[in-house]
């Protein structure tokens, strides 16, 4: 019951994907029903997890914060594919790899904000960004959707190595990868943590558009298809910073004060660009950043 919810997700991905490989052709544009019946139902699934689980608590966390964001993350999955139902018939991208890698999309994000352990947080993380990517360029026939997700595959990519960096840290920091550790000023070398952090921020802000990291949204979110810039400028960030707020919660006043002020810093210089930058914008999908 404790996975339930992911359960669903990649049990309506893989069926999606199976009709729409072996069944007739065309049977893959009716695939918007199923879609919305698999994620209607992860909804209701989120409801049903329990608090607590001594099997899964290393790995997965499961109480009244990560339900709630596992609910937001379902919900704006199922909206992007109701609305993008008349949108992705007149485009010609209604079919079993639209719906079934939206449905992987969430899968990820689940991983992401419900992650304890340092592994499942990359594992969720990356099936989200491999995801995002062939949902930016779903449309095979626009060398605008190939070049946005050209340029979101290069920044994720270092991304990616910038938080693996910043996780091989934390692990030679602390000797494990769990988040849920007590960090205390005497067990740890501060300064070494915070390398860890700082990189870990890096990696982390690609995905949330945090400044300086945030170049890449425009172009990506301008060549995207609209219910994927939806998806995208919503769910792969409320699950990034469900997970964000969490770490947050976990660091202990050695850690906690300088990196305190590091988030400041990066957000007053986020809501600065962000402005100043967004009144050059003439498309609407750009200024979303």
């Amino acid at each position: 019951m404790v996975i339930l919810p992911e359960i669903i997700l990649a049990f309506g991905g893989l069926l999606i994907f199976s009709v729409g490989a072996f069944g007739r052709r065309g049977t893959g544009q009716n695939l918007f029903v199923p879609a919305l019946i698999f994620l209607g139902a992860t909804i209701i699934a989120c409801f049903l997890v329990p608090f607590s689980n001594p099997f899964l608590s290393r790995m997965l966390t499961s109480n009244s914060y990560t339900r709630l964001f596992m609910v937001l993350i379902a919900s704006i999955a199922f909206l992007c594919v109701l609305f993008s139902y008349r949108y992705a018939k007149t485009k010609g991208f209604n079919n079993d790899a639209f719906f079934g890698v939206l449905l992987f999309a969430a899968f990820g994000m689940d991983l992401t904000a419900r992650a304890a352990h340092w592994l499942i947080f990359f594992l969720g993380l990356e099936l989200l960004s491999i995801s995002l990517y062939i949902l930016i360029a779903i449309r095979r026939d626009d060398p605008f959707k190939g070049e946005a997700a050209i340029k979101y595959l290069i920044t994720g990519a270092v991304a990616g190595a910038f938080l693996v960096f910043g996780i091989g840290l934390w692990y030679a920091g602390t000797g494990s990868l769990s988040l849920m550790i007590h960090i205390t000023s005497d067990s740890i070398d501060t300064s070494l943590m915070m390398a860890a952090l700082a990189l870990i921020l890096v990696g982390i802000g690609f995905k949330i558009s945090f400044a300086p990291f945030h170049l890449w949204t425009p172009d990506v979110y301008q060549g995207s298809p609209a219910p994927v810039t939806a998806f995208l400028a919503t769910g792969s960030k409320v699950a990034v910073f469900a997970f964000l707020i969490r770490l947050c919660l976990e660091l202990q006043p050695p850690l906690w004060e300088p990196f305190k002020t590091i988030l400041w810093i990066t957000a007053f210089l986020t809501l600065v660009a962000g402005t100043v930058t967004a009144l050059s914008q003439t498309r609407l999908e750009s200024v979303h950043k």
